[in-house]
């Protein structure tokens, strides 16, 4: 009976467990080019008092962040610090934020670069994978392969023939 007590609260105790994200998982990755508002604003969240978490939209154009004037781990009031930041980047974006700096340290992984982005600047983050936006853009219903005009789908056309993919390399992909 022990065991069927203990066997059971350890599997509780793994679905719980595994459910638990930590800050590292919202970090972001892939290059990013930073516009001068979020650069600015990255300044001066590193010179403010206690700053706890920086985010950044996928696109590099809106920011949100949070301080703990008592320092770091000291604030919980309102949710986890890094929840916070991201929910205050998301209010303002169109495209998922992630994490850029644990306190003022830059934790994004990838190359940033600074400046506007541009308008050929992509929605698409760079984590998808150049087989799945060829996958949704390219349309297969008919003997010959051909872009697809599906109206949900344009936007992986476009991002396909940002990335400089033909429609034959497209079809090679999958």
């Amino acid at each position: 009976m022990n065991l069927i007590k203990s066997t059971i609260t350890i599997l509780i105790a793994g679905i719980v467990l595994a459910g638990c994200k930590t800050a590292a998982d919202y970090y972001g990755e892939g290059p990013i080019n930073l516009s001068s508002n979020v650069t600015n604003g990255f300044e001066k969240y590193k010179n403010g008092p206690g700053p706890e978490y920086f985010a950044v939209s996928e696109d590099g154009r809106t920011y949100g962040w949070v301080f703990c004037r008592a320092g770091p781990g000291y604030c919980r009031g309102g949710g986890l610090p890094e929840t916070i930041a991201l929910n205050s980047c998301q209010r303002n974006s169109k495209v998922p934020c992630k994490i850029y700096a644990k306190g003022k340290k830059v934790v994004w992984k990838g190359p940033v670069g600074t400046g506007n982005p541009s308008a050929n600047s992509s929605r698409f983050p760079a984590s998808k994978s150049q087989e799945v936006v060829c996958a949704y853009a390219v349309d297969y219903s008919s003997d010959t392969i051909k872009w697809s005009e599906n109206e949900d789908l344009l936007q992986y056309v476009e991002e396909a023939k940002r990335r400089g993919f033909s429609l034959e390399k497209c079809d090679e992909m999958n």
